[in-house]
């Protein structure tokens, strides 16, 4: 008879898949207890294996490519590198990372590449490095997190096909979005690779404070932003040091297409298209309002092309503001198929600069 359930067991097991393994947890308050011994005591199994972290954790942490991880942390968790000029978490497997408070020391706090994966959700990204990078065909989602990096790189760097998708979800993790804010070097610089910004239901992306430039894009990256379902807005603001050169967001040659984005009162250009862009901004109540500078630049056989799919734009120059909002340089083209229900308000002769009505 005991066989017989021993059979039936094995049976059942079997029809069920692999059992699931144990969550190991991690005290780094606790003396010997580490994230990195938690991964290194891991075997390569199926789906993604639990660490429930907590306390002051110092170290760096590396997930290799044989293992799938999630990291989740209790309430007031931190990571802080214990070599500050090495990344602090560097992954080219896969990692799932929850509500943990993580210091870049000067270097960056998370980079994936080699094809890593890596979903950040809630958790602050903060410090005097780099906030996050992917490179060489990683893949980092992001979800309702907040950075806040203060150094002279950009907070969220992509170069190499690296793939950086960033979502504002509302009531996820406790939080109403993603903010990027403070980065001395721009908010997100893309070399190469594909970015993508998204809002679901009332969460936000912002972002806030960043000297150089919001965003920056170089040829060979694509970029994509869009308000989701509910169209919520992606905002680029207060970007810029005052007397300074800058812009919310720039397009050295890439490719975006545009939807619900709000670039407002920064200092300079709103967006600046160069060396060839590619630029639609299609509508879904899209607004260009209160920057300092120009609201669209198009310059070096840039072509930037505002359509009103879905809602109108609003375009306009703060109250006092001399520049047109519209111009073009060295072959740059501004097009849009027709003003009304499109351009909101409609520009004036001085404004409208080099704006073609009637489509490229």
């Amino acid at each position: 008879m005991k066989r017989f359930w021993m059979i039936v067991f094995a049976l059942a097991a079997s029809a069920l898949g692999p059992l699931h393994a144990r969550a190991s947890t991690v005290n780094c308050n606790t003396a010997g207890q580490t994230i990195t011994a938690a991964i290194n005591a891991l075997a390569p199994a199926a789906g993604y294996q639990t660490i429930n972290v907590s306390g002051k954790c110092v170290e760096n942490v590396y997930v290799p490519p044989n293992l799938s991880v999630n990291l989740v942390a209790a309430t007031g968790t931190t990571l802080t590198p214990a070599t500050a000029t090495n990344l602090t978490i560097s992954v080219n497997g896969k990692l799932m990372v929850s509500n943990l408070t993580i210091a870049t020391g000067s270097n960056t706090g998370i980079y994936v590449y080699q094809g890593g994966f890596v979903n950040v959700q809630g958790g602050t990204i903060a410090g005097a490095g780099e906030g996050l990078e992917a490179a060489e065909l990683g893949h980092a989602l992001i979800q309702n997190v907040v950075f806040s990096t203060t150094g002279t790189n950009s907070a969220i760097n992509t170069w190499s096909f690296g793939t950086v998708e960033i979502d504002g979800i509302s009531n996820f993790q406790g939080r109403n979005g993603t903010t990027i804010t403070d980065a001395k070097g721009g908010g997100i610089n893309c070399s190469s690779g594909f970015v993508l910004l998204n809002t679901f239901g009332d969460g936000t992306v912002v972002l806030t404070g960043n000297a150089t430039t919001g965003i920056s894009l170089n040829n060979g990256c694509n970029l994509n932003i869009t308000g989701g379902s509910a169209l919520k807005p992606v905002t680029i603001e207060k970007t810029g040091i005052s007397g300074n050169y800058s812009v919310a967001l720039q397009i050295n040659g890439g490719t975006a297409i545009l939807s619900d984005l709000h670039i407002v009162d920064n200092t300079y250009i709103g967006i600046d298209a160069v060396e060839g862009a590619s630029v639609q901004i299609a509508g879904h109540g899209t607004e260009i309002t209160g920057n300092t500078g120009q609201a669209i630049v198009a310059d070096q056989n840039a072509v930037v092309h505002i359509v009103p799919w879905n809602g109108v734009n609003a375009i306009s120059n703060p109250s006092g503001n001399t520049n047109p909002l519209f111009n073009c340089y060295q072959g740059g083209k501004i097009y849009v198929d027709q003003i009304a229900n499109t351009i909101t308000p409609a520009p004036t002769s001085a404004d409208i600069g080099c704006l073609t009505v009637g489509g490229p």
